[in-house]
């Protein structure tokens, strides 16, 4: 129960808690009211008794032949008894029945004694009894009998309006409930669409703060005050990477440089050497950061117009001199956007040196219209990427069993460059199996 209580949304809860208690409120003023009115005309047919008996002991006081000479109500009967409790006068209702009572009234006290009886001739149903004594000889017992069965009708007749309409008016009132909780907490909901909205990469952004303050105004004070502290934690971590990055790319480049030079020079025509693969592998991962550094620091990129297949043949012939793989730009169509130039061929040549990381002999590019997008494809006949892993290796610093085993010299921040150029110019990378490969796809919106 708890669990399930506690996936209940707030709004939910709310109203739960609401409309339970405004239930047992309203089921306790209905009992309430119920026994008030039940206890109010039972005190008025007491009242009624106390009246009709006294002006029957009245009528019989001192008679030596008492006679009801004044007549009752319809739901009244009067019964009147000597000493040897015998019957010496009755209303019409009950004439000619033997003695109904086996009790009497106290004669020292003149006002008149109530009780409760049930079976009397006027009903199976309860009836209310007054019973008062004569003052004068001969003494007299009169007893008058009003039944309850009027009192027990309106009752349960009440009852059953309440009991009819406890639950309407429940409902109306959750209904109630519910629409002014969600009215009251869509401030709440616009707030968490707004920090919802804001992702790493705009921390510049901040919440709307509701008029009025209160707590919600503090809740959104709150939330911009962090906003602040993250935005500022990471520019700082931006501006390290960035500055680290720039440091460290001349040194390692002038290490690169040299090593290449001791290569051709002390072993002309052997592969490189271990320390040049790994100095080209550092100067990898340099420029790698440098870039992922500039994105994070610029979110929105430039917007000029980019043509795409200009683009495309650019990298396919600067990666035709780096490898002996063919590349395929056939399918190549002319196709502009809006964008930055230089991040777009960052990324294209990022998938570019990634499938001929992988490629056994063949790399397809493809540019061409999807509807209102541009398609760049890059697709190689490699060992692919296993379905699992697809939206994995688009993350920093993801490197498959694969890419670890071969020891290919990748670093894992390629497709997260990719990943993240193209997201930034409001597009998607997805990635498909080729048959055999991999096909990567990045889709751009097309200039107005």
């Amino acid at each position: 129960m708890r669990s399930s209580w506690g996936s209940w949304s707030l709004r939910a809860r709310l109203t739960a808690a609401a409309t339970a208690t405004i239930a047992i409120v309203l089921v306790c003023a209905s009992l309430l009211l119920v026994w008030r009115v039940h206890a109010g005309l039972v005190a008025s047919v007491d009242d009624t008794a106390r009246r009709e008996s006294l002006a029957a002991a009245d009528q019989v006081n001192g008679a030596a032949h008492p006679t009801l000479a004044r007549p009752v109500g319809q739901s009244e009967a009067v019964q009147v008894l000597d000493s040897a409790g015998r019957v010496v006068a009755a209303s019409s209702s009950i004439e000619g029945e033997p003695a109904l009572f086996s009790f009497s009234a106290d004669p020292t006290r003149l006002n008149p004694q109530l009780r409760t009886v049930s079976g009397t001739p006027l009903g199976e149903g309860p009836s209310r009894v007054a019973v008062v004594a004569t003052s004068r000889a001969p003494r007299y017992q009169v007893f008058v009998v009003i039944p309850l069965n009027q009192v027990s009708t309106s009752t349960a007749q009440l009852a059953a309006a309440l009991g009819a309409g406890v639950p309407a008016l429940l409902a109306l009132l959750a209904g109630a409930t519910w629409l002014l909780t969600g009215r009251a907490l869509r401030p709440v909901e616009r707030l968490r669409r707004q920090a919802a909205d804001i992702t790493v990469t705009d921390l510049h952004r901040r919440v709307d703060v509701p008029p009025g303050g209160g707590e919600l105004g503090r809740l959104a004070d709150t939330l911009n005050d962090l906003l602040d502290r993250l935005d500022d934690s990471m520019a700082r971590q931006r501006r390290f990477v960035a500055d680290a990055a720039h440091e460290l790319r001349s040194p390692v480049a002038a290490i690169r440089a040299q090593l290449e030079v001791n290569d051709r020079v002390s072993h002309p025509g052997r592969p490189a050497t271990a320390a040049t693969t790994e100095s080209v592998r550092l100067s990898q991962l340099v420029e790698d950061l440098l870039a992922l550094a500039q994105l994070d620091a610029r979110p929105e990129p430039r917007s000029e117009p980019v043509d795409l297949d200009d683009l495309a043949h650019g990298e396919a012939s600067l990666l035709r001199n780096r490898t002996t793989l063919a590349v395929d730009t056939r399918s190549v169509r002319p196709v502009q956007i809006l964008g930055d130039p230089g991040l777009l061929s960052r990324a294209l040549r990022n998938l570019l040196d990634n499938a001929a990381r992988y490629a056994v002999s063949r790399i397809t590019v493809d540019v061409l219209r999807a509807g209102d997008c541009a398609e760049v494809v890059v697709a190689d006949d490699g060992p692919g990427i296993p379905a699992a892993d697809r939206l994995r290796v688009l993350e920093r610093f993801t490197r498959l069993d694969i890419a670890r085993a071969r020891d290919s010299g990748g670093v894992g921040l390629g497709l997260a460059i990719v990943n993240d150029v193209v997201t930034a110019h409001g597009g998607r990378v997805t990635i498909r199996d080729n048959e055999p490969g991999t096909r990567v796809t990045m889709t751009l919106p097309l200039a107005p």
